[in-house]
């Protein structure tokens, strides 16, 4: 009876999320409350909801909310929820690393790079220094390297550095500094 009225909730967010706290008793539903999901209007409430869903969601469903990930056009909220299924499927790093540096807006494109820093694959690093040297934006160039210090291989400390060198700005060139010290044997 709880699933009649729920399938009667006409805000597809609030079906969806009552569908996922039923799914977490009765896995079967599942596939019901990631199809409600998808049918989520707004694309932020439809990342919103995804994220939400996506701690409970078992990880051979991970595919179908990689699907409806992938049919979010606002690539902020899109890399927000590729980030979170990434750390259960790996292969999507590249797909997601490649999503994040069509973000337009500088500060959130850099929000998401120290967003997932620390579990981003060795491999990749290469592609977010790229991304990072890349920013035009002084201040968010030295957000991303105090927000990658902590997590950025050794073997790349020095291209890190060579982007640390290129902010021309002093008070920028500074709070980078003061981020990537701590973390770096050396900074020549």
């Amino acid at each position: 009876q709880s699933l009649e009225i729920t399938r009667e909730i006409q805000d597809k967010s609030e079906q969806a999320a009552v569908l996922v706290i039923m799914a977490k008793k009765v896995p079967s539903l599942w596939s019901e409350a990631l199809n409600v999901t998808a049918e989520i209007e707004a694309e932020s409430n439809r990342a919103s909801r995804l994220l939400s869903l996506l701690p409970y969601l078992p990880k051979s469903r991970q595919p179908e909310a990689l699907n409806i990930a992938q049919h979010i056009r606002d690539e902020f909220n899109q890399v927000r929820v590729l980030h979170v299924i990434a750390q259960q499927l790996p292969n999507i790093w590249t797909e997601t690393l490649s999503t994040t540096q069509k973000i337009k807006d500088e500060s959130k494109r850099v929000q998401i790079l120290k967003d997932f820093a620390s579990y981003l694959p060795d491999t990749l690093w290469p592609d977010v220094l790229y991304i990072i040297k890349e920013t035009k934006d002084e201040s968010s160039r030295a957000t991303a390297l105090r927000g990658i210090a902590p997590h950025l291989p050794k073997a790349h400390h020095p291209e890190a550095i060579a982007i640390l060198h290129s902010i021309q700005d002093k008070y920028y060139s500074a709070q980078a500094l003061q981020g990537c010290l701590p973390h770096f044997d050396a900074l020549t």
